[in-house]
């Protein structure tokens, strides 16, 4: 199977923009904080949470903090959205990039917290928040609405801190059972869907089962024709595409014998590959947006 055939991918329909410079008209001076900002490090992600989008179901929010000073961090907070109840599938998220400044401290029910000012970067428009970090997790202030700072805790809602798992092996991350969207083919006027089941052979090996539908038009829409066939991928090394670390595979096709050369990347957790460059023959040097396969 040639790797532009039915490769998992997904699109990317956000360009994030970052402001060089932010105005705060009414900077406040936080002294004697010591370095307030470094307890925020590191990403942090709420449980499942309903939504508040009619055309939702479920809703899950990301907070990737980096201290910036001892009092100000960059944060990228993403929040995506699922059709499903418990967020699994596929997601629609926006992002959006803020300059958290710790400004001082309050006392809420006894509990000294942090007072925050986030600058959207790219609307500039600043708001206030309360914070503080206990037992593994983020707790923000309960949004009423009001001017200023919050006054109580939203104790509901932990943003806990995201550990990645253990990689043992660089095939590890694959295994497993996937779905694919929609992915068509222009060229040929077709389209597909199907599942892939993905097994450790090696600790750089792995194998793939793939279960499609074929459909004689670009939308998946329509009497499919269902087949079946597997695969043995191998990661020979890594390279960057965009800014993302991806895998170089080499296919081994059982079928014809052939040989040919992928990419993959996993991002926020679905599942990606290349756009295939000189007929498989050389790595691709692009990823395919186009569609993605995530986590059944």
């Amino acid at each position: 199977m040639k790797p532009s055939a039915f490769a998992p991918a997904f699109s990317v329909t956000l360009m994030l923009a970052t402001a060089s410079a932010w105005s705060q008209a009414t900077p406040e001076v936080a002294e004697g904080l010591g370095n307030a900002a470094k307890k925020y490090n590191g990403t942090w992600k709420t449980e499942c949470l309903s939504a508040t989008d009619g055309s939702y179901l479920s809703h899950q929010i990301t907070h990737q903090l980096q201290p910036r000073g001892l009092t100000s961090l960059d944060g990228l907070i993403t929040t995506s959205y699922y059709k499903t109840a418990d967020c699994s599938g596929s997601a629609k998220t926006t992002k959006q990039p803020f300059l958290i400044q710790i400004t001082g401290r309050k006392t809420v029910h006894g509990m000294s917290v942090d007072r925050m000012t986030f600058t959207n970067k790219i609307s500039q428009i600043v708001t206030k928040d309360i914070a503080t970090v206990t037992n593994g997790a983020v707790y923000y202030g309960l949004k009423t609405g009001r001017i200023g700072y919050p006054t109580v805790l939203d104790e509901s809602t932990p943003y806990k801190k995201y550990i990645p798992p253990v990689v043992t092996s660089p095939v590890d991350k694959y295994i497993g059972n996937w779905r694919l969207t929609c992915l068509a083919d222009y060229s040929y006027q077709v389209s597909g869907l199907g599942t892939l089941a993905m097994t450790k052979v090696s600790d750089k090996t792995f194998a793939v089962r793939f279960n499609l539908q074929a459909f004689n038009n670009t939308s998946c829409s329509g009497s499919p024709i269902d087949f079946s066939f597997s695969s043995t991928y191998t990661v020979m090394g890594q390279s960057t595409i965009d800014g993302h670390v991806v895998d170089l595979l080499s296919e081994t096709d059982p079928m014809t014998g052939g040989n040919y050369k992928d990419i993959a990347v996993l991002i926020d957790g679905n599942l990606y590959m290349g756009i295939s460059n000189n007929n498989g023959n050389s790595y691709p040097t692009q990823i395919d947006y186009s569609s993605h396969a995530y986590r059944q």
